[in-house]
């Protein structure tokens, strides 16, 4: 009797426990149809697709092509059934990748979403401040104040802008820094001081191939060689001590002065 009260008591708790099991599987799958159509919902409704673009003033990229590509963009998908034009599915990096690809003089873009129908995208172009030129013949593209190649630009001289040669064996990529910040500094405090300096007009930059000599060549074909570590500011002083001084009246026969080493110069006349 005893044993199969037992038996009795067993089966009872087995089929308590598969009954248990069988609600919470049945109640997994209703709270995983629920999420799947509420995700399918909400990717597909219009509650949250993107109608309209607001895109910052642009000077450079043109304006009308620029919302035909982000809106051609939009309209297509990710791993084929995820919609782009929806605010919150969409990869905002792979967006501004894709402008900045397809629009070389645009620097960086910010995206912000303004729910429910709303992209807002801030546009930074680049600042044209010189052209950068390797090879021969000659290939030239349009650099920023941080020396980062954006766009080709036509081989030319003049004063315009301030004109770099480079002579380093580099594969020249546009979205990419070739001159550093040091580099930068020095061309840049030089091509100001040419300004109001008639020893300096004209002023055009070559960059060496093996020890990575800069070369400011003069309006009157002399050389002044710096490092990229030279300090400009005392670099200028030390080439107007020089000038002012010893080579005054020598000035149109000059080689070149050598401001590489501080405050210790060479100059070499022609001959």
């Amino acid at each position: 009797m005893t044993s199969r009260l037992q038996k009795r008591l067993r089966e009872q708790s087995r089929s308590r426990r598969r009954k248990k099991f069988i609600r919470r599987v049945t109640f997994f799958f209703i709270f995983l149809v629920v999420l799947l159509g509420a995700g399918g919902w909400l990717l597909f409704s219009d509650r949250f697709r993107v109608r309209d673009v607001q895109i910052s003033e642009v000077t450079q990229a043109d304006a009308a092509m620029l919302r035909s590509s982000v809106e051609n963009w939009l309209s297509g998908s990710d791993y084929y059934i995820v919609p782009r034009n929806v605010l919150w599915t969409f990869s905002a990096r792979e967006l501004e990748r894709h402008i900045t690809v397809s629009f070389p003089t645009i620097k960086s873009v910010g995206v912000a979403r303004n729910f429910p129908h709303t992209l807002q995208l801030h546009v930074q172009e680049y600042d044209a401040w010189g052209v950068l030129c390797h090879g021969e013949p000659e290939k030239c593209f349009w650099v920023d104040r941080d020396g980062t190649a954006f766009e080709s630009a036509p081989e030319f001289s003049g004063l315009i802008v301030p004109k770099i040669h480079d002579n380093r064996t580099q594969d020249y990529q546009l979205g990419k820094q070739y001159l550093s910040d040091n580099l930068m500094n020095l061309i840049a405090y030089f091509n100001e001081r040419a300004v109001s300096d008639n020893y300096l007009q004209s002023l055009q930059f070559i960059i060496d191939e093996k020890d990575e000599t800069l070369r400011v060549r003069t309006r009157l074909g002399w050389d002044i060689l710096l490092l990229e570590s030279n300090d400009p500011e005392k670099s200028y002083k030390n080439l107007r001590v020089a000038l002012d001084g010893e080579i005054k009246d020598r000035v149109s026969s000059l080689e070149y002065i050598d401001l590489r080493f501080g405050n210790r110069l060479f100059y070499k006349f022609r001959e």
